[in-house]
């Protein structure tokens, strides 16, 4: 009995030890939930405060120099250097030319930059990203080093992806091969976040991905992707290196090939394109038909006009939707194929024309007249 009553005061004190533990917890959280949001309303009130001033050091012309000790004087007191900060990481994508160039000698004067160097250089995980992201947006050259040297020792994606954009907007030589050559050497990246490195900075990757199709590429999906940034990159130097691929032996490449020209906008692609039109894979036609709609080719009201009678009723329409962006010329052709109005393809002008009617319609009511 005795054992019995020991064992349930000991088991009382052990819920009650619990419980106590479970209250504090939900305390000590509860308290770090106000204390952060005390904070974050605390910074918001000061960079709401700073920031017109900021702003206005920033844009008014005077020098950097002076513009700093501005900032480090009347302007900002210390206690907000912290918002500071944030006020011109938020600047700095409205900011051109000597502007920019001022808030980078701020940063810098400030010792936002050195700090940001440092954790890229000994800090892990979040925190080295976002002070990588920092330092592209204050575009600091001095940077650079820190950041490809995080390139190469870093194997989490989302470090690597903050490195990668932050040297393409410092966007130095040394930058740009630096991200090239870790595309290059990673060739499994290949998402829409390196698409958007790369055409954000095309004029400068562009001989790089020009480089990477002339070489050719075992991994296909690379292939695929290379020549779909190639499209979007409006380098007419691209043209001789994507024509080559609508010749490939695989049917998604040839039709990828062709897009690629479409986009690329280039005149000289037209024969390439033409050839396209009489591809045995109709995917490769479809995206020749819609290239041809976008490029100014002699002759394509004739091949589009071919390509209404084509065996494949989405080669048809692709055909139909093209001849209608080629404006009045392409619509005639059209309401030449309404004659036969029983036919697939007088129905499919039928749809073109009615849905580009009601486009053009819509635009008229939309501008009030």
């Amino acid at each position: 009995m005795e054992y019995g009553s020991q064992l349930a005061d000991a088991l009382v004190i052990v819920i009650g030890a619990f419980l106590a533990i479970v209250v504090l917890t939900l305390l000590s959280l509860t308290f770090l939930r106000y204390v952060n949001t005390w904070r974050e309303r605390r910074i918001s009130a000061r960079i709401k405060r700073i920031e017109p001033s900021v702003w206005t050091v920033l844009t008014d012309g005077s020098a950097p120099a002076d513009a700093s000790d501005r900032l480090e004087g009347a302007v900002v007191k210390k206690r907000d250097r912290g918002a500071l900060e944030k006020v011109l990481l938020d600047a700095a994508p409205a900011l051109k030319g000597p502007d920019r160039e001022k808030l980078t000698f701020i940063s810098e004067r400030l010792g936002y930059v050195a700090e940001d160097i440092h954790n890229v250089r000994t800090a892990r995980g979040a925190k080295k990203a976002e002070s990588a992201f920092h330092l592209g947006i204050s575009g600091s050259e001095r940077g650079v080093q820190a950041l490809l040297s995080a390139l190469s020792d870093s194997r989490k994606p989302f470090v690597v992806f903050a490195c990668l954009d932050s040297l393409s907007h410092i966007g130095t030589p040394e930058a740009i091969e630096g991200v090239a050559g870790y595309l290059y050497a990673h060739q499994d990246l290949r998402n829409i976040r390196v698409a958007e490195l790369l055409l954000e900075r095309r004029r400068e990757f562009a001989p790089y991905v020009m480089e990477w199709l002339k070489e050719g590429n075992e991994d296909r999906n690379r292939l695929l992707f290379l020549l779909r940034v190639a499209g979007l990159m409006e380098d007419p130097g691209m043209y001789g290196v994507i024509a080559r691929y609508t010749e490939s032996l695989d049917a998604e490449v040839r039709s990828v090939a062709a897009r690629a020209l479409g986009l690329l906008g280039d005149p000289k692609a037209c024969p390439s394109l033409f050839r396209a039109m009489a591809d045995s894979h109709g995917l490769v036609r479809i995206e020749a038909a819609e290239a041809l709609g976008r490029v100014e080719c002699d002759g394509a009201l004739a091949a589009l006009k071919e390509g209404l009678a084509d065996p494949d009723v989405d080669v048809k329409r692709s055909c139909a939707a093209a001849l209608n962006l080629l404006g009045d010329h392409g619509r005639a052709v059209l309401k030449e194929a309404l004659q036969a109005a029983e036919s697939e393809e007088g129905q499919l002008a039928a749809e073109v024309l009615e849905t580009a009617y009601m486009r053009d319609s819509n635009g008229k009511d939309a501008r009030g007249t």
